[in-house]
């Protein structure tokens, strides 16, 4: 089974992160070799890059996507998730998560999620 050299990509990223565990490497990593420098994965992005103190924000907010999205407890929600997982699995062995126009889309993802919730508690509130 060939990797396409990805194997070898999340190697280094896990010897980065050792080497540098609290702040990584940071995002200019081998800049100098023709622009940004990916290992092409998200989990190993963060820790890589950005070590301990980068990653667990990020972590944070991925986590926090779905714990919203379940709290507003809507079939839109939850069918939003479901094609949010999809993205963030295939973020797993790419590196499409990091650029502007994704970011974007979870950024509203997560205010959609929010703005469901306060829907439902408003009915809720207007009810008694």
């Amino acid at each position: 089974m060939e990797s396409k050299g990805r194997v070898a990509l999340y190697k280094e990223a896990w010897s980065c992160f050792k080497a540098h565990p609290i702040f990584g490497v940071g995002y200019d990593y081998k800049y100098e070799t023709g622009g940004l420098y990916w290992f092409h994965s998200t989990v190993l992005e963060c820790l890589g890059k950005f070590g301990i103190i980068g990653a667990l924000p990020t972590f944070y907010l991925i986590i926090k996507r779905y714990i919203d999205g379940f709290k507003s407890r809507s079939a839109v929600s939850y069918f939003l998730m479901l094609g949010t997982l999809g993205f963030e699995m295939y973020a797993m062995i790419d590196v499409h998560f990091f650029f502007p126009v994704n970011m974007i889309t979870l950024a509203l993802l997560a205010f959609i999620f929010e703005r469901i919730k306060k829907d439902k508690d408003n009915l809720k509130i207007s009810a008694k």
